[in-house]
């Protein structure tokens, strides 16, 4: 009995703390789930038309003559 009364309030801290967690955060991380949800589902796929070319490419020097 002795162990369950020094235990007890690290328990009720602890169940606190889940619980007032899960009361505030919810609707933040309910709100990020339909915004994901809802958001285009592009591929994380970087196109060569997005990476600038380097000054000594072929293309540049037939560019400039």
């Amino acid at each position: 009995m002795s162990a369950l009364r020094r235990a007890s309030p690290y328990l009720v801290a602890a169940l606190t703390g889940i619980v007032s967690g899960v009361y505030i955060f919810k609707p933040l991380v309910m709100k990020d789930v339909e915004q994901r949800n809802k958001a285009p589902n592009l591929p994380n796929v970087t196109t060569s038309d997005g990476i600038p070319k380097s000054r000594d490419s072929p293309d540049d020097k037939d560019a400039a003559r």
